[in-house]
């Protein structure tokens, strides 16, 4: 897949990276806050790829109605990123993907043992 621009304009906000949540000390709770924001902002941003995705995927199906071949390769892109951003969530929590909470509590747990 290609995107659809090549530059972007100015008023698109970039964030610096953090230091993911694993790397924080235990006592530092502004690193876990910002690593935690981190996450849920990736997590936004995926699930926004996710859903341009699948209504580029319906769009080719509804537009190319008996020529199903045409859109193989949206659909595979679709369902590569489904599969990564489920296995994502899947890897913190087996219900859903709201680890706001969960997270910190738990490394703070794992850091302890």
């Amino acid at each position: 897949m290609t995107p659809n621009r090549k530059e972007y304009p100015w008023y698109h906000q970039q964030f610096r990276r953090v230091p993911t949540i694993d790397q924080c000390y235990t006592d530092d709770r502004l690193c876990i806050y910002e690593a935690n924001e981190q996450f849920l902002r990736d997590r936004m941003i995926d699930s926004n790829i996710l859903t341009i995705l699948r209504y580029r995927m319906d769009d080719c199906f509804r537009e190319e109605y008996p020529d199903y071949h045409k859109c193989l390769p949206f659909k595979e892109a679709y369902e590569e990123a489904a599969g990564n951003w489920f296995a994502k969530c899947k890897a913190f929590n087996n219900y859903d993907c709201d680890i706001a909470i969960v997270l910190p509590n738990l490394l703070l747990m794992t850091k302890a043992c």
